[in-house]
Order: C-alpha cells, then sequence, then structure tokens
C-alpha cells in the first residue's frame, strides 16, 4: 500500500496484526463471531416461535418500518409511508415509540422487493444481505487472517442493529467498501458504493470531506454520477411529490427528537451525552457543532497529507462520522469494529492492558448494554453513558495520532 503508515512483512502481513496469526488468531475470530451469530439465531427464533406464530404481522423491532413502508410502495402508496397510522396500520405495532419513515427514496427502491414478502422473510433476507455485505467489505483490509477477518466482519458491535433490522451495518459496509476501494486503486467503485449510500445522507458529510481533501476526483465525479442516476430511477418509480414529503417528515422526525433528548436513552452522540450529564440541551447542542468543526478540521488533515497512511485515514473518517452527527443511535456503533481494524492495521494501539482494554470496548460496542436491556424487566439501560466515552475516545486516538505523525515526519 503506497503511503502506509507502517511497513508490511515479507510475507504481506502488518506488524501489529501480528497477534492475530495462527490459532489464536482463529480462536478470537471465532469467539466474536460465534458470540454474534449465536445470539443473533436465538433472537430471529425466540421471535418466530414466541410472537410471530401466533399471526402477528410483524414484531416491535425497527424493521418493521422499513417492512411497512415497502409494502406500501409494493401497493402503490409510497407516500403513505410518511404518515405513522399508516405505517402503524400495516406492521400492526402500537406504542409510544416514535419511528417514523424518513428516509430517502432511493432507500425505498432498494428495500421495495422486500415488500412482496412476509414480515419475517424480509427480516431474514435483510440481515442476510447486511452479514454478507459487511463479510465481503472487510475481507480486503483482513491482511490474510482469517480469524481477525471473522472477529470484525461479525464483532459484537454490529449485534444491536442485526437484532433490530437497522441499516447500520449494510451502511457501515458500504463506508468500509469505499475505504477498501481507495486503497486498491479503484476510485470508481468507491465513487459508486458513494453514491448508494446516500440511503442515510446525514452520516456521509465527513465523508464528502475527506474526499475533497484527498483530491479523489474520480471518486467524487463517480458518486455524483450513482447518486444523480440512483436519485433519478428512485424519482421516477415514487414520483417527484416524494422529495418534498420526505423533507417535511424529517423536520417533524427533528423536532420531536430534540424535544426527547433527554429521555433518548439509546442515543449515543456526543450532544446527548453532555444532556445525559445534565447540561442544558442549548448548551450541549453548542458544544456538538463545535465538535463538528474539529471533527471535520480533523479529516482534513489526514486526507490532505500524504505523511498519513490510507488505514489511518480511514479510521479518522470512521470515528469523525460518530462523533459528528448529532442524532446518532446505538446501531450506527456497527462503526467501531472496522474502526479497529484499521486502527491496528495503522499501528496506532499501543500494546498493553489499556491497548486490550481500548480494543475490546470498540469490538463490543454497544452490544453489552443492549443485550442488558433485553435481558432485563423493566430497566432502562442508560447505553450512552457507557458508549459514548468510547466512540469519544475513539476519535481522540485518531485525532492525537494524526498529529502526531503530521509533526513527526
Amino acid at each position: 500500500m503506497t503511503g502506509a503508515s507502517q511497513t508490511a512483512r515479507s510475507d504481506g502481513s502488518l506488524p501489529r496484526l501480528a497477534l492475530f496469526e495462527g490459532r489464536f488468531g482463529l480462536r478470537i475470530g471465532v469467539l466474536s463471531a460465534g458470540s454474534t451469530l449465536l445470539l443473533l439465531a436465538i433472537w430471529l427464533f425466540f421471535v418466530r416461535q414466541l410472537f410471530l406464530s401466533g399471526g402477528a404481522a410483524s414484531f416491535d423491532v425497527d424493521f418493521r418500518v422499513f417492512w411497512a413502508a415497502a409494502r406500501l410502495a409494493v401497493s402503490g402508496e409510497p407516500l403513505a409511508a410518511f404518515d405513522p397510522a399508516r405505517l402503524t396500520e400495516i406492521h400492526g405495532i402500537a406504542g409510544d415509540d416514535w419511528l417514523p419513515w424518513v428516509y430517502p427514496p432511493t432507500f425505498l427502491l432498494i428495500l421495495l422487493p422486500l415488500g412482496h414478502l412476509s414480515f419475517f422473510a424480509a427480516w431474514l433476507v435483510f440481515t442476510a444481505m447486511s452479514l454478507l455485505a459487511i463479510l465481503l467489505a472487510i475481507r480486503p483490509l483482513a491482511a490474510g487472517h482469517r480469524g481477525l477477518w471473522a472477529a470484525i466482519a461479525l464483532a459484537p458491535a454490529m449485534l444491536p442493529a442485526l437484532l433490530l433490522g437497522q441499516v447500520s451495518v449494510l451502511w457501515a459496509a458500504g463506508l468500509v467498501t469505499v475505504l477498501a476501494a481507495l486503497q486498491a486503486g479503484w476510485p470508481v467503485l468507491a465513487g459508486v458504493v458513494c453514491g448508494l449510500l446516500t440511503i442515510k445522507p446525514q452520516l456521509g458529510v465527513m465523508l464528502a470531506i475527506a474526499l475533497v481533501a484527498g483530491r479523489q476526483w474520480k471518486t467524487i465525479g463517480a458518486a455524483v454520477s450513482a447518486t444523480l442516476v440512483f436519485a433519478a430511477l428512485a424519482t421516477f418509480a415514487f414520483g417527484l411529490a416524494y422529495w418534498p414529503a420526505m423533507l417535511d417528515a424529517a423536520q417533524a422526525h427533528m423536532d420531536v427528537v430534540r424535544s426527547r433528548i433527554a429521555e433518548g436513552g439509546f442515543m449515543v452522540s456526543a450532544y446527548s451525552f453532555l444532556i445525559a450529564l445534565g447540561l442544558a440541551e442549548p448548551s450541549a447542542l453548542g458544544l456538538q457543532w463545535l465538535l463538528v468543526i474539529v471533527a471535520a478540521i480533523t479529516v482534513w488533515l489526514a486526507w490532505s497529507s500524504p505523511l498519513i497512511g490510507p488505514d489511518l485515514k480511514g479510521a479518522t473518517l470512521l470515528t469523525a462520522v460518530l462523533v459528528s452527527s448529532p442524532y446518532l443511535w446505538y446501531g450506527e456503533t456497527a462503526l467501531l469494529a472496522p474502526a479497529l481494524l484499521l486502527f491496528l492495521r495503522a499501528d496506532a494501539l499501543r500494546p498493553g492492558w489499556f491497548g486490550y482494554a481500548f480494543g475490546l470496548a470498540l469490538l463490543l460496542g454497544a452490544a453489552p448494554y443492549i443485550l442488558l436491556h433485553l435481558l432485563s424487566t423493566g430497566t432502562e439501560v442508560p447505553v450512552r453513558l457507557f458508549v459514548s466515552p468510547v466512540i469519544l475516545a475513539a476519535f481522540g486516538l485518531s485525532l492525537a495520532t494524526v498529529i502526531t505523525r503530521r509533526r513527526a515526519r
């Protein structure tokens, strides 16, 4: 890899990844991936046998919104997805949770085939797509270490999003694919995948800054073209009226989320974390925007410098995406696992107990706290109080390493 932050061995492996060679690496992979797949299988079996076998239309997970929106689109009513009452009518789950449909038509176009399936079948297909995508995305960066590949691609950090059928794992796979394609010298492929990532555009701001800072003009051109084609196809399928309806729904969603931010135990942004610590909401939001500026500057410093290797650039981008979003839900912590891989490749984690503990925290993400919440009886687990500091620390590691290496070289 040209410009890599460390020297590869004669066998092509990277020094910090030596820990994952041989049987020890395979054991780590089996433990990490095995626990994730086992818990996911138990959860799916539990839902299927205890809830859906009685004839219920769906189950109380986030994927029900995706499925209901796809069903409405299949029936010729795509705009009805913005009506929470119509969504409830389709998926049949009435409750206090605020789970509207606020996604662009491109995501609905991807989900459209799932609208022809039953809820559980569609959920299984979506989960399989997510798992396959993240496995394929991580593989080029695992440097031939099968144990590391399994440990990162199927890390417990992926579990919360998989349990609830969120799009976070699929989006993380897309972003990692962009990084792997750029390292492999395939800028056009990276741009096409960037266009697909517009299914969740609010997380793509830092990626745009990175590409401009790195002067990835071919990738930017391909991304713009792919985005326009993707949006045109979706608009042709669902009509021009979809866009203003989506903007109205997004504004209403932001108003509701902001009004409930103090209660948002499953939001893990710095903004939410500061409010949980007792800071006034306007002050917390102001500090969040300051953090956005710091993240943007850090990404620019990393991606504009030929002295920073591609792995550290990738880790910086992943952690900047996490700290820069004011409305970051726990599912997005799936990005922590590939960030760990890139930290290892960039030789940014120092050996020792602290480094191992921090690496384990990135590998686990929000999984322990979500599992505790599912197993507890009425106890609200303050996920942000545990996960938000890990996210901030990961970004801090990126920032410190970037500054250190720019000065040293």
